[in-house]
């Protein structure tokens, strides 16, 4: 049976435009009730393994120790910690988005944070092989500067969102640029593109979307495609943010715990996780697999991921 690959992966960060404007002054990515901590215990109730896009540039916020020791604790969790770039921390102009930086900018900062991510995950550690862009704000410059940095994959392409320049793809992975291309997964409500995120989907809309593209993976009739042949439709993505894990009522100015919330999370990863027509993989693990035209292989048992 062939069977869909389905990458979870967070976002984490603190909500970026409440703390642009300062509504909060108090880094929440280290609180256990709605930050890392609590991520981790919820993934581990899941079941699941995820790619953790951990947005470096804010130590330029709270100092470089708090993002280690985030990236640390997921890392040792089993989870791949991937590199989330949100320019505007670390640039004196204030630009937003990658795809508003030249190019040899793009990629100065991509290779910082790869270095970041590799200084705080210690020797033995793989190198960084996936990348999201901030708010999907990617131009085919920022994939070039993924590539010569070393990254197997990418995930910034939204296609619709008024962020994104890199749209190589709309729903299926695709060879762009020297990386593979994983799109932000969506499906269509009311004639618009919506992500698959469980802040903007309910269960049984997620469900749907899953029945759908494990149908497309049965059918697509070959185990692996190449990454220069056609690939078969065995992908989707699910994404949300670790801030999801709280609930506001005042523009992010407060967060607080939200078990509901968790225990929902909780409850569809590890439903899907537990389907026979699903493999949940990391982002690493299927551009591997894809370069080597096979099956992906998701790593089992604790540990870091390799």
């Amino acid at each position: 049976m062939i069977r869909l690959n389905l990458c979870v992966s967070v976002d984490v960060e603190n909500p970026q435009t409440p703390l642009m404007e300062k509504r909060f002054a108090e880094n929440r990515l280290a609180d256990p009730r709605t930050g890392v901590p609590a991520l981790v215990a919820l993934l581990r109730a899941a079941g699941v393994r995820a790619t953790c896009f951990v947005n470096v540039c804010e130590q330029a916020v709270w100092g470089p120790e708090p993002l280690r020791a985030a990236c640390r604790a997921l890392a040792d969790a089993g989870h791949e910690v991937g590199l989330h770039t949100h320019p505007f921390w670390m640039d004196p102009q204030r630009r937003e988005n990658m795809h508003q930086l030249p190019e040899r900018e793009q990629e100065g900062l991509i290779r910082w944070g790869a270095g970041f991510l590799r200084d705080a995950l210690g020797d033995g550690a793989p190198a960084p092989a996936s990348h999201r862009a901030g708010a999907y704000g990617a131009n085919a410059a920022t994939l070039r500067a993924c590539a010569r940095a070393g990254f197997l994959a990418d995930s910034s392409t939204f296609h619709g969102h008024p962020f994104c320049r890199a749209v190589p793809t709309a729903d299926d992975p695709v060879r762009a640029h020297g990386v593979l291309e994983l799109p932000v997964s969506c499906v269509l409500r009311d004639g618009q593109r919506v992500k698959v995120d469980p802040d903007a989907l309910d269960d049984a809309r997620i469900e749907a979307a899953v029945d759908a593209a494990a149908a497309r993976a049965a059918a697509s009739g070959t185990v692996f495609g190449s990454v220069s042949g056609t690939a078969p439709r065995d992908y989707l993505g699910l994404m949300f943010h670790s801030y999801s894990l709280g609930r506001t009522d005042d523009g992010y100015r407060t967060l607080r715990p939200a078990p509901d919330k968790v225990e929902r999370l909780v409850r569809l990863l590890g439903r899907l996780a537990a389907r026979p027509d699903v493999r949940v993989v990391t982002l690493r693990e299927y551009a591997t697999a894809r370069a080597e035209g096979r099956a992906a292989t998701p790593q089992t048992g604790p540990g870091r991921a390799a």
